[in-house]
């Protein structure tokens, strides 16, 4: 599944990220790449940020108002892009409660496997595989360059970093950070909120909430 393709005569979106740091700006700049290179599967024609910190430096792009109280407009779509998986759950809560749709990003040069599901809030960031029979749940990240083999579930609010590959089969839960090229075998479940270390092997089951880390990844100390 790739991203889909809009009916050109409907009215253009605009693309609101939910905050301004650094990921912000770096969805800002994947955005614009769809925008110029995919217009047929962007929406968007304008961007702008949503962020309550004061003096946040948006480098031209419009600030919009705050997560916590910006009320959606009909032609509004959202991206939250905070790289803490469970801050990026709390400010998009907002925001899908007041009935804010979420946009999907598949940056061009990415590769999205037939009979795979891509949900709401998800960016697939450059040069990712991702195969078939693959699930992504919402507001996940695939940051660059990473490999997700067949039949491999992935839930929502998760941060995948550059160069990490998942063997088919394995099992993400929510709220996952993997570091940069981290390996999941194939068939490996990894629990709600678990860390994996970079460049970590995981061999076996990392229980919810865990830290791994090495090779082969073994809990470590908070």
């Amino acid at each position: 599944m790739s991203a889909p393709r809009r009916d050109l005569n409907t009215p253009a979106k605009r693309l609101l990220i939910i905050s301004a740091g650094s990921l912000g700006q770096e969805i800002r700049d994947l955005a614009c790449g769809i925008m110029m290179h995919e217009p047929a599967v962007a929406p968007w024609q304008t961007l702008g940020f949503l962020d309550s910190r004061p003096n946040i430096h948006t480098r031209g792009i419009p600030l919009v108002g705050s997560p916590e109280t910006y009320v959606p407009e009909e032609t509004d779509e959202f991206v939250c892009a905070i790289g803490n998986p469970a801050q990026r759950r709390r400010f998009a809560e907002p925001v899908r409660a007041r009935n804010g749709r979420f946009a999907l990003l598949v940056e061009p040069s990415s590769k999205v496997g037939g009979f795979t599901e891509l949900s709401e809030g998800c960016v697939i960031g450059p040069f990712c595989l991702v195969s078939c029979n693959v699930s992504i749940g919402e507001s996940t990240f695939l940051i660059a360059h990473v490999t997700v083999g067949h039949d491999v579930r992935i839930g929502s609010h998760c941060q995948i970093s550059a160069y990490s590959f998942f063997g088919g089969g394995a099992t993400i839960g929510d709220e996952v950070t993997v570091f940069p090229h981290a390996c999941i075998l194939p068939g490996v479940h990894v629990g709600n909120g678990a860390t994996i270390g970079a460049g970590s092997v995981v061999t076996r089951t990392v229980p919810a909430g865990t830290t791994v880390f090495g090779n082969p990844a073994r809990p470590i100390a908070p």
